[in-house]
């Protein structure tokens, strides 16, 4: 559970050890590690990974006998310093690349158990904000990853979809006032469910869903898509 320790990482890593999943749930230092909302339990170990560090990824990921799946929940944003081109560059890494090396290095352990990978992506893979370019275009860039990945692997058995969340207010966020009555829809990181793969919306007819992408809602948005996440929150 690679960004486990941030908000929506906790919710989802609480809900695979709830199923009986035994979870390694990482943050980029132990200050991440630190906040965490994660408790002890059975099941459940924390760990630090930088996602921008080659070798300390493929050394995480040679630590596992056995992957069942791998989530990728690792992000960083900057608004407004996204412009400036190292910052730009610097969530790319984090966010897109990060991603990516990630996928790599635990694709063989997948591979032996036919196991499934799932990207956070983000509503701002295809709804632009102002604020935030290099963060749209790295959640842009996960879920075609996520497609050329997906085609690639399919022949090895490993499942690679991402979830296109939208906005989730986090402690920090929750904490400033809200801008403007266009983003003030969310939901809040316990109720995001994870892997949904299917959709309806009012008169029960079936989203158009790819293979590679799902969208992870209150199961409610604002044009009255009702999504199915194979759990109620």
């Amino acid at each position: 559970m690679i960004g486990g320790a941030g908000d929506i990482g906790a919710a989802i890593s609480n809900q695979f050890c709830d199923l009986g999943a035994t979870v390694t749930a990482t943050g980029a230092n132990e200050a991440d590690l630190a906040r965490t909302l994660l408790k002890p339990r059975a099941g459940l170990a924390l760990a630090t990974l930088d996602v921008t560090d080659d070798a300390a990824v493929t050394s995480f990921a040679g630590k596992y006998q056995r992957v069942d799946a791998l989530i990728n929940c690792g992000g960083i944003l900057a608004r407004d310093k996204e412009f400036e081109i190292e910052t730009f560059m610097k969530v790319l890494d984090v966010n897109l690349t990060g991603t990516f090396r990630t996928c790599m290095a635990f694709q063989p352990r997948l591979a032996e158990t036919k196991g499934s990978i799932v990207n956070i992506a983000s509503m701002n893979a295809t709804l632009a904000l102002p604020r935030i370019p290099a963060y749209c275009a790295s959640k842009g860039g996960v879920v075609m990853l996520t497609k050329a990945l997906a085609l690639k692997w399919a022949e090895q058995g490993i499942r690679v979809n991402s979830v296109a969340r939208r906005l989730c207010r986090d402690r920090d966020q929750r904490r400033r006032p809200r801008r403007s009555r266009t983003l003030s829809a969310h939901c809040r990181p316990h109720r995001v469910q994870a892997l949904g793969t299917a959709g309806r919306h009012r008169g029960r007819r079936r989203l158009p869903m790819h293979a590679s992408l799902a969208i992870c809602d209150r199961h409610r948005c604002r044009r009255g898509w009702r999504v199915s996440c194979g759990m109620r929150g």
